[in-house]
């Protein structure tokens, strides 16, 4: 979340600056263009990351390393009012993308089915379109990270198997 997202979130809850219009850095030419045609055919994008600790972390625990976000992608996508770590929760915006508590059970069922191999799905939730994709750990620095003591892996990570995976929330701006 802390590449692509301010402000950092490494080793707590992601918490937006509830006043930015977006969340989302666009780091190059490729993610700049992206954004800017998304935002040109108002589609509003949110994203939320989660890690293995899904599976075995109940919500009501609130596990940062089971679920973080949701992060605006583009400009003016509506938040939620509440997020783990927010002391108070933000006035509500209307058509939000879901809360952290709603998106859990989502988060959940797309871990499991990486695990098993499956290369994710489409769900609509709400006004939002769902899609769910896993990370994969295609390189040996990821699994530096996430098999080390800063990345706090509740089980060894292994070459080309999921570490955990992305749902993006989408749809054209409410009118």
């Amino acid at each position: 979340m802390s590449r692509a997202v301010n402000p950092l979130s490494f080793g707590s809850h992601y918490t937006p600056t509830m006043t930015s219009h977006r969340d989302f850095n666009p780091e190059n030419i490729t993610e700049m263009k992206v954004i800017a045609d998304l935002e040109g055919r108002k589609i509003q994008v949110g994203f939320y990351l989660f890690g293995t600790a899904v599976v075995s972390s109940e919500a009501a625990t609130l596990n940062y390393r089971a679920l973080k976000g949701p992060a605006a992608m583009t400009r003016n996508t509506p938040r939620p009012a509440w997020y783990p770590g927010l002391a108070k929760p933000a006035a509500p915006q209307p058509g939000a993308l879901p809360g952290w508590d709603a998106i859990y059970p989502l988060a959940r069922k797309a871990m499991r089915s990486s695990e098993d191999g499956g290369k994710g799905f489409e769900r609509t939730f709400d006004t939002w379109n769902i899609a769910a994709r896993p990370v994969i750990a295609s390189q040996e620095r990821c699994l530096m990270c996430h098999n080390g003591e800063l990345g706090g892996a509740s089980h060894a990570a292994k070459l080309n198997q999921a570490i955990g995976g992305v749902l993006y929330a989408f749809r054209r701006a409410q009118d």
